[in-house]
C-alpha cells in the first residue's frame, strides 16, 4: 500500500487474526496509509479484528484517522470489533477528531472471539460514553448479536445513550441484540432493559428502521416457518411500542411481536393485555406509516385462555389503522392456539377487511395445532374480508394448518363467487383437513377462472385427499396445482 499499490483501490476487505502477526503492526500501517494520503479513492474499508495481544494502540490509530478526515472519500467502513480493550482504544480514537468525511457512514459489529469477561464491562461503557457524547454521529448500523452478554444495566446505559439528546445518531438505522440463549431463564430480560432505556432518551432515532434479535441471516427453525429467536413479546417490547407512539422512532420497517405468553418459559414473560394495547396504540400512531412487515405470533399462549380473542380483538384495531395504508405484509402464527375460536377469527377477518390496508400483497395465517373449532368460521369471514374492493394489491394468501376443513373451503370459495375475489398469484391450502370433497370443490372453483392471475395452489399435507383426486387434480391443472 506505501508503494502507490493502494492508489486506484475503492474497496478494501481485510481479517486480522494478530496473534499470528509477528509485526505486530498491521492496522496502524493501515492507520499510517490514511495519514500519508496513499489510498486516495478509497470508499468502502471493511476490517474484522479477531485478536490482538499486541496492544490497542493501533485501534486508537485507526479511530483517530477516521475521525479527523484523512481518508476523505471513504463512504463505508465496516468494523467487526472484540468486545475488548481494542473497542475501547478504538472509541478513544473515534473521539478525537471532530472532522470525519462527511458522506462516511459506519457499521459497527461487536464480537467475543477473543474477550474476556473482564474487559467486556469497561469497553461497553467505553462505547456507551463515546456514543452518548455525539463522538460516532456517522453510525450506521451497530450489530451486538454475536456478543452474548447478559448485564440488564450495561445495555440499559446503552440504550439511553442512543436516544440521549447529544449523540445526534441520525443516520442510524440498524440495531442487533444477541439471540436469545437457548434453555436460558434469564429470556429476553436484557432486550427489554435495553429498550427501557431507549425509552428514557430525550432525542430521537429518525432513520431507524430495523431492530432485531440474531444475526441477520438467521434461518428459521420451526415447522410454522418463523424462529422463534426473531420473536419478541409485547411485553418485552413495550417500551418500543412507547418509542413509535411518541415519534421517536419514524422510519420502522418491520416487527416481530409475539402477544401469548412470550418464550418457552412462560413464567418469566407473560404478555398482558395492557401490552398489547400498548402494541396496538402504536399501530394508530401516524409515526407507523413506514411499516412494511407486521408478523404476529401467538406461540405458547394456553389452550381456553380468555385473554387470548380480547388480544386479537385490540390487534385487529391496530389493523384497521389508517396509517398502515403502505404495510405490504401481515404474517399470524400460531392462529389457533390460546381457544381462538369464533370471536378472534372475526376479530382478525375485520381488522383485515377495514378497507385500510391499501397496499397490502401477502397475507400469512398459519395455526398451531390445537383448532379450537374455529377454522371454517374463519374461512367463512375471510370470504367477506379478503376482497379485491378491501384488499385490491393482495397477491399472496397463505391459509396453513387451521383445520379449515371441507365445509370451510366451500364457505371461502362460495363467498369469492359473490364478491370479487383479490387478483391472486399464490394460494396456499398446506395442512387443512381436506379431503375429495373439498378437492371436488377446488377444481370447480379453478375451472370457473374467477381468479385468472391465479398461477400457484398448494395442497401437501392434506391426507384426506384421495389417489384418484389427486391424479385428476394434476390431470386438469398440471401447472397450477402442487404439493398432491
Amino acid at each position: 500500500l506505501g508503494s502507490r499499490g493502494g492508489s486506484t483501490l475503492k474497496v478494501l476487505k481485510l481479517t486480522w487474526d494478530c496473534q499470528h502477526d509477528t509485526m505486530g503492526a498491521g492496522l496502524g500501517g493501515l492507520a499510517e496509509s490514511f495519514s500519508e494520503g496513499e489510498l486516495p479513492l478509497l470508499e468502502h474499508l471493511r476490517l474484522k479484528l479477531i485478536d490482538s495481544p499486541a496492544g490497542p494502540g493501533e485501534s486508537v490509530a485507526l479511530g483517530e484517522a477516521l475521525s479527523t478526515g484523512k481518508a476523505p472519500p471513504l463512504r463505508l467502513v465496516e468494523l467487526i470489533w472484540p468486545l475488548d480493550e481494542n473497542l475501547s482504544s478504538l472509541c478513544d480514537g473515534l473521539s478525537v477528531g471532530t472532522s470525519p468525511p462527511p458522506q462516511m457512514r459506519l457499521d459497527l459489529e461487536i464480537h467475543r472471539e477473543s474477550a474476556t469477561h473482564a474487559a467486556e464491562g469497561p469497553a461497553c461503557a467505553r462505547l456507551t460514553q463515546a456514543i452518548r457524547a455525539g463522538t460516532i454521529p456517522f453510525l450506521k448500523k451497530l450489530n451486538m448479536s454475536q456478543t452474548y452478554f447478559f448485564d440488564p444495566d450495561i445495555l440499559q446505559a446503552m440504550g439511553e445513550a442512543l436516544t440521549h439528546a447529544g449523540a445526534s445518531l441520525r443516520h442510524l438505522e440498524e440495531i442487533a441484540l444477541q439471540n436469545r440463549p437457548i434453555l436460558s431463564v434469564q429470556e429476553d430480560v436484557p432486550v427489554k432493559a435495553f429498550l427501557e432505556g431507549m425509552r428514557r432518551g430525550s432525542g430521537g432515532l429518525p432513520s431507524l428502521h430495523t431492530f432485531r434479535r440474531g444475526p441477520a441471516d438467521l434461518e428459521s427453525d420451526d415447522y410454522f416457518g418463523l424462529s422463534r429467536t426473531r420473536e419478541i413479546s409485547a411485553d418485552v417490547m413495550r417500551p418500543f411500542f412507547s418509542l413509535v407512539s411518541s415519534g421517536k422512532v419514524v422510519s420502522f420497517r418491520e416487527l416481530f411481536v409475539e402477544i401469548g405468553p412470550g418464550g418457552p418459559f412462560t413464567q418469566q414473560n407473560v404478555t398482558q393485555l395492557p401490552d398489547v394495547q400498548a402494541f396496538a396504540a402504536a399501530l394508530c400512531s401516524p409515526h407507523v406509516s413506514s411499516l412494511r412487515r407486521l408478523t404476529v405470533s401467538l406461540r405458547n399462549a394456553p389452550m381456553n385462555d380468555p385473554d387470548t380473542p380480547l388480544k386479537m380483538s385490540m390487534f385487529s384495531v391496530g389493523l384497521a389503522s389508517e396509517h398502515l395504508s403502505k404495510l405490504e405484509e401481515v404474517r399470524v402464527f400460531a392462529f389457533s392456539q390460546g381457544g381462538m375460536g369464533v370471536s378472534g377469527a372475526r376479530a382478525l377477518a375485520a381488522g383485515l377487511g377495514s378497507g385500510k390496508l391499501s397496499s397490502l400483497r401477502k397475507l400469512e395465517i398459519v395455526g398451531g395445532g390445537h383448532e379450537a373449532g374455529g377454522g371454517r368460521v374463519l374461512a367463512h369471514v375471510l370470504g367477506e374480508s379478503v376482497v379485491r374492493e378491501k384488499l385490491p394489491r393482495l397477491r399472496e394468501l397463505t391459509l396453513r394448518a387451521l383445520g379449515l376443513s371441507d365445509a370451510g373451503l366451500k364457505d371461502l370459495t362460495d363467498a369469492w363467487g359473490l364478491q370479487q375475489p383479490p387478483a391472486l398469484v399464490s394460494l396456499d391450502l398446506t395442512t387443512n383437513g381436506l379431503s375429495d370433497a373439498g378437492a371436488e370443490t377446488l377444481a370447480a372453483f379453478l375451472q370457473s377462472r374467477r381468479i385468472p392471475s391465479l398461477s400457484r395452489v398448494r395442497l401437501s399435507a392434506n391426507r384426506g385427499i384421495q389417489a384418484g383426486r389427486k391424479a385428476m387434480l394434476k390431470r386438469d391443472f398440471p401447472d397450477l396445482v402442487e404439493g398432491v
